[in-house]
């Protein structure tokens, strides 16, 4: 199956990543090889039967996809579907992506997004941690608090 999803040259044929992203969903050995190699892709398709390891597999591909320079689209672009990444453990798994300054901005924009788009208030404490030091970048300055709007509950934001 992989084989007619895939262009000669490499890579998905961008006609066909909706395909792959629905047929990652029937097939368990797809969606391994797709989460190592088009992570974006998969964000099309339907991850509600998907398990709780897979779903922390692609959050990790995700990032280290953005991390390593192996993506050329904006990671943003598909914003609206990051709230299907929801998982127990994800904020666990995202918050050394948003505190760690050694990252690259795009990164931990982009966990920031997941974050946001997931409504995680376990990381409401970091997202303010970030936001109010003055030496981290303004990019994901701006980017904890757009997500402490959406993460933090009444009682802390007074």
């Amino acid at each position: 199956m992989l084989k007619a999803l895939l262009h000669p040259a490499g890579g998905l044929i961008p006609q066909l990543s909706a395909v792959a992203a629905w047929a990652a969903s029937l097939s368990g050995a797809l969606r391994a090889t797709l989460i190592a190699d088009e992570p974006f892709a998969l964000l099309r398709g339907d991850l509600s039967n998907w398990s709780d390891g897979d779903r922390t597999s692609l959050v990790k591909s995700l990032l280290d996809a953005v991390e390593s320079k192996r993506v050329t689209d904006s990671p943003y672009s598909n914003a609206e579907a990051y709230g299907k990444l929801n998982h127990p453990g994800l904020a666990a798994e995202l918050r050394p992506f948003i505190t760690d300054g050694q990252l690259s901005v795009t990164t931990r924009r982009l966990a920031l997004v997941i974050a946001e788009k997931c409504r995680l208030r376990e990381l409401q404490s970091e997202l303010l941690q970030v936001a109010l030091d003055e030496g981290d970048n303004p990019h994901v300055r701006a980017g904890a608090v757009s997500a402490l709007k959406h993460c933090a509950t009444p009682a802390f934001r007074l």
